[in-house]
């Protein structure tokens, strides 16, 4: 019996998949949370530079610098360091003071922050060429010759130093609040699917009541998938489905050729529907349906029982007053 009840508990879950889709919003809510949590922390907390050469892309570095050229091309300027020089790329409008000094003589070096990048452009590269060459005695003719000299990547003042992070997060964010939407909206078509099969509970605002009937009902059909709660029929074959006894107008067997048994019932919109089978391969499923049947017409006189002439014209007089 225990095991009985337990099946027809398991089945009656597909009636109400919003609570396995609370539990997953909730859960994909909080790790967006986090992951807005992480991106923001990212932002205000500024990582350890590490020198600029052997830093790989992505990595916050710097460079100290004791000379920069006086021109760019479209932010893109030639900076010394030591024997070396390099291509530094900043906003034109945003160069720091401590830039400008470092152009007029006014300081002798001044440590610049930065992405490395290897993608620069080749039109970068010819942009800069007579600015090298307005800074160095030996002239360059070719981007590969500049390229010699500077190599090809370049320090980016104007990449965030965490965005490798931030891009992270964000791209988790935005999944996480994808899966929300698919949830959201497969909860909504998956309502809408069986909301037929059980809007006669819904409407009585009972599901809370209905769902602690289980745990005590009164016969449980293991054959049939169905159970006989205090106050309910549910039953989940061939389709999930639950029903107060009151909203019953009238309850009876279908027989098909195939000697397949079907349970129909009229609602208390008097529309029809069929809402057991009774397997022809399974004999023990017939028993529980006729046991079923016979209950429900000991214990509510007020439905309609069998399809006979009597309960017909009843019905049909009830369609007609509707």
């Amino acid at each position: 019996m225990k095991y009985q009840i337990k099946r027809i508990r398991d089945m009656i879950k597909v009636l109400y998949p919003y609570r396995v889709y609370q539990n997953l919003k909730r859960i994909f809510a909080l790790l967006s949370v986090l992951m807005f949590a992480l991106m923001v922390m990212f932002c205000l907390v500024e990582p350890k530079a590490i020198p600029f050469e052997g830093a790989g892309e992505f990595d916050y570095t710097y460079l100290d610098i004791d000379l920069i050229s006086q021109d760019n091309y479209n932010g893109y300027y030639i900076v010394e360091s030591g024997e070396y020089c390099y291509i530094y790329h900043h906003k034109e409008e945003g160069l720091g003071q401590d830039l400008i000094d470092l152009q007029n003589g006014k300081k002798d070096t001044v440590r610049i922050f930065g992405v490395p990048d290897s993608t620069i452009d080749e039109e970068i590269l010819k942009g800069l060429i007579p600015i090298f060459n307005d800074m160095y005695e030996d002239p360059v003719q070719s981007v590969s010759e500049l390229a010699y000299y500077t190599g090809y990547e370049y320090l980016d003042h104007d990449v965030t130093f965490n965005v490798y992070k931030i891009g992270i997060c964000m791209v988790f964010t935005v999944a996480f609040f994808l899966m929300l939407w698919v949830i959201k909206g497969a909860e909504i078509l998956y309502a809408r699917r069986y909301n037929p099969y059980f809007q006669n509970i819904c409407y009585r605002g009972e599901e809370k009541l209905a769902l602690e009937e289980l745990s005590h009902p009164r016969h449980a059909f293991y054959h049939l998938k169905a159970a006989l709660l205090p106050n309910y029929l549910v039953c989940n074959h061939p389709v999930p489905f639950m029903i107060a006894y009151d909203d019953i107008v009238m309850i009876y067997e279908s027989h098909r050729l195939s000697k397949e048994i079907r349970l129909v019932i009229y609602d208390r919109d008097l529309k029809k529907q069929t809402i057991l089978y009774a397997s022809s391969l399974n004999p023990k499923s017939h028993e529980e349906m006729r046991t079923l049947i016979s209950y429900i017409a000991a214990q509510y006189p007020n439905i309609l029982v069998g399809n006979t002439r009597e309960n017909r014209a009843v019905l049909n007089q009830m369609k007609n007053d509707h």
